[in-house]
């Protein structure tokens, strides 16, 4: 279990030396049955116990982030491996959007966050918004932000119903994600659960939609997935699938993003810089996003 040699050998008789040969391999036999444990029922029962405890990092390691095992190393990703600074100045290259409009944006939407105790308390305008479902006009709103950014809903109609109606299950799916602190993976199946129920058999959600809310309450947690960033995303990581359900959405993407190097940094003091730290994970959109 922790050491292993191996060896095969035909010994004639006949063979120069063969007795001898006999003999050393008998007294190394004999060593490695003094050194071994004996392996009882009890010593399985709590060996299988810890095995499973770290399978799932076993499997990481392995890039096996589902069962299915990555198409590629992690060490392959261009932005997995990054570290802070590196992923720091990359994000402040964005090719299409402001980047401080863009913090600025997410900073707001905490504070909105901050301001409501539920997202159902919000007004309609602020939770079109937070949905990112409102079109853009430049010319009729000129100091207002794009809120298409971070994934535009504008075109899911079922799911602007739901904003429009102030469904309690979404309201009550935002509610599951904690403000601050660490978001598990029981609080994102309680987000995934109410948020389904807001769309019955029906249909109509999606993890676009999911994901857009989920990165504009938690940005420093997750990414909005949707068709502008997901090609890019996927070939990164190096994932399989090319379309994620919700679940694949978390072990896939989540969990390897929690696996990175600038997402375990340190918590930067540089007033930009630490507006960046805090919405980290959401401006991955920065590098995935194609027109």
């Amino acid at each position: 279990m922790s050491i292993n040699d191996e060896i095969m050998v035909l010994i004639n008789q006949n063979d120069n030396n063969a007795k001898e040969t006999y003999i050393n391999l008998k007294k190394q036999i004999d060593k490695y049955w003094k050194s071994a444990d004996i392996m009882d029922s009890l010593y399985f029962q709590r060996y299988e116990k810890i095995f499973t405890k770290s399978k799932k990092i076993l499997d990481k390691l392995e890039n096996k982030y589902t069962k299915n095992k990555s198409e590629k190393s992690i060490l392959q990703s261009k932005v997995l491996t990054m570290g802070w600074n590196e992923y720091f100045e990359n994000i402040k290259l964005d090719k299409f959007h402001s980047f401080e409009e863009r913090l600025n944006l997410l900073e707001t939407a905490k504070q909105y966050f901050e301001q409501y105790d539920i997202f159902s308390n919000m007004p309609y305008e602020i939770r079109k918004q937070i949905a990112g479902i409102e079109k853009f006009n430049p010319y009729k709103n000129k100091k207002e932000f794009n809120w298409g950014w971070f994934g535009s809903m504008a075109g899911a109609g079922y799911f602007k119903q739901k904003i429009k109606e102030n469904n309690i299950y979404i309201s009550n799916a935002l509610d599951s994600i904690p403000l601050n602190g660490v978001v598990t993976y029981e609080n994102y199946k309680d987000f995934i659960l109410n948020f389904l129920k807001a769309f019955g058999d029906k249909g109509g959600g999606g993890v676009a939609t999911a994901t857009r809310l989920l990165s504009m309450k938690r940005p420093d947690f997750f990414i909005c997935l949707d068709s502008q960033n997901k090609e890019q995303l996927r070939n990164d990581f190096g994932i399989k699938k090319k379309s994620l359900d919700y679940e694949e959405y978390w072990s896939e993407v989540i969990e390897r993003i929690q696996d990175s190097l600038w997402w375990n940094s340190k918590k930067p003091t540089d007033a930009i810089e630490l507006k960046a730290w805090n919405s980290r994970v959401a401006m991955l959109d920065v590098l995935f996003y194609k027109k």
